[in-house]
C-alpha cells in the first residue's frame, strides 16, 4: 500500500524531478528524472511523464461578466497583450481567467459582484491545453434569487462534467 500526501504548490509551475528530490523521494535529480520519465509519478491522478506542467489558454468567452456584455478572446501561442483605455475591462479579463485556477476573485469580490449590472447570470467559458490534451471549462454565476427554491449561485463544469465547486478546477488549469 502506498501513502499519498497532498502538497500545496503556489508557484506558476514546478519541475517534478526537482520536487521529488526536495520531498526526499529520491537522492539525486537523475533518479527523480528517471522516475518521471518512466511514468512512476501521478499528477492529479494521472500518470505524468513531463517534468513541467504548463497550460496554454486557447480561448475565453465572457458573457455579462462585470462591465463586459459579450467578448471572445482567441489566444495565440506565446505572448498575448491585452491593452485598452482605463476602465474598459482589461483587469476583468484577467480576473475571469484567474477563476479557472479554482480560486476566488483576486479582488476579494463576492460572486454576485461579477455579474454585469442588472443581469441575472454571467458566464465564462474557456478552452485550454496541457501537454496531454485540450480541455474545456465553464463557470456560470447567478444573481441571488428571491425564491427559497432556487439556491444555486454557481455552476462549474470541466469537459462538460458538473463539479461541486470551482475549487475542483485547481490543478487542471
Amino acid at each position: 500500500m502506498t501513502n499519498t500526501e497532498k502538497v500545496l504548490i503556489t508557484t506558476e509551475f514546478i519541475k517534478l524531478d526537482s520536487f521529488l528530490k526536495y520531498a526526499g523521494l529520491t537522492d539525486t535529480g537523475g533518479q527523480a528524472k528517471e522516475m518521471v520519465l518512466e511514468g512512476m509519478v501521478k499528477v492529479n491522478g494521472e500518470v505524468c511523464t513531463r517534468r513541467e506542467k504548463r497550460v496554454r489558454l486557447a480561448s475565453i468567452e465572457l458573457n455579462n461578466f462585470r462591465n463586459i456584455a459579450a467578448m471572445q478572446l482567441n489566444a495565440v501561442p506565446g505572448v498575448n497583450v491585452i491593452h485598452g483605455e482605463n476602465a474598459q475591462g482589461k483587469t476583468n479579463i484577467i480576473e475571469a481567467i484567474w477563476l479557472f485556477t479554482g480560486a476566488k476573485s483576486f479582488r476579494g469580490a463576492k460572486d454576485k459582484e461579477m455579474l454585469r449590472f442588472g443581469q441575472k447570470k454571467c458566464s465564462v467559458h474557456t478552452v485550454f491545453a496541457t501537454a496531454m490534451r485540450e480541455q474545456t471549462a465553464s463557470i456560470e454565476l447567478f444573481a441571488p434569487s428571491q425564491s427559497l427554491l432556487e439556491k444555486k449561485s454557481k455552476s462549474v463544469h470541466l469537459n462538460g462534467v458538473p463539479l461541486e465547486s470551482a475549487a475542483e478546477l485547481a490543478g487542471q488549469f
